[in-house]
């Protein structure tokens, strides 16, 4: 696959963040892509065009939690730094830790890579890659959702998802939306990340809202002692291949840490 390829597809994934963060945009005059200034306004490093305060000139966040760090130089560039704000990040592609308040330097951006960070407390949701079936039609599903959650050490976060039936302006004039309240909170218990759903929190659904929906959550950090869905304890299958055909379960990556949780199907509008 080309790197076009690649990105294109990369953002049919992104299509719940990035259409989120569109209808923000479009009540609030706030952009997808933000100036890190306007993230991050207490930085001083995030003032200027030139000098010192201008270390984040080139970079720019794509919504609240991803910061994009454009390689702007010649094909044959093989390294990159880029300055990052005070705070936990991780590398989207590789999921690498990165205190910030400095300038990263020497990151491989060989074979048309750019440097794509997660901010600490992030929570991402994707649907599947987009396909063209036998017809040549382009497939968009939206099953199953994927969370990628990046739990803060320190302060609970959340993301409000908002669908609709992407064809008409029925979201403004009859509420017909569906947004889906996802919350993180490493506060509420001692050595507990919790995580609530809660389905249709806002909206009345749309044409062709599937009534249901399958959860599978990539939460990152170190491996836990256990996976608890409404006091039931899931299973750690240890292999990633039979989680997939489970139906429901648990299996950490103990090289990316990223523990992957898949959910039993839930109704649409069902909190858990």
């Amino acid at each position: 696959t080309s790197h076009n390829g690649v990105s294109l597809k990369l953002k049919s994934r992104l299509m719940p963040y990035l259409y989120t963060y569109s209808h923000e945009a479009s009540s609030t005059g706030v952009p997808v892509a933000r100036a890190c200034v306007l993230e991050f306004p207490e930085d001083p490093k995030t003032w200027g065009e030139s000098g010192k305060n201008g270390a984040t000139k080139h970079q720019f966040m794509c919504g609240k939690w991803l910061m994009v760090s454009p390689v702007y130089d010649t094909a044959d560039t093989k390294e990159w730094s880029f300055y990052l704000p005070e705070g936990k990040w991780a590398d989207f592609f590789t999921g690498e830790q990165y205190d910030g308040g400095k300038i990263i330097t020497g990151y491989d951006v060989s074979g048309y890579k750019f440097p794509v960070l997660v901010r600490e407390g992030a929570i991402i949701p994707m649907y599947p890659e987009s396909y063209f079936d036998d017809s040549r039609f382009q497939q968009k599903p939206r099953d199953p959702l994927t969370l990628d959650i990046y739990p803060s050490e320190k302060e609970k976060t959340k993301f409000e998802l908002i669908e609709d039936d992407g064809l008409t302006y029925k979201f403004k004039t009859d509420l017909m939306f569906n947004k889906t309240l996802i919350e993180c909170d490493p506060k509420i218990r001692e050595n507990t990340v919790t995580i609530k759903i809660t389905g249709l929190y806002e909206g009345r659904g749309y044409e062709g809202m599937p009534g249901k929906r399958n959860y599978y959550l990539k939460v990152h950090g170190t491996k836990p002692e256990a996976v608890i869905i409404e006091s039931v304890k899931l299973t750690d299958m240890k292999d990633i291949a039979k989680l997939e055909k489970a139906e429901d379960g648990w299996y950490f990556d103990s090289e990316k840490k990223v523990a992957h949780i898949k959910v039993k199907t839930k109704e649409s509008n069902s909190s858990f």
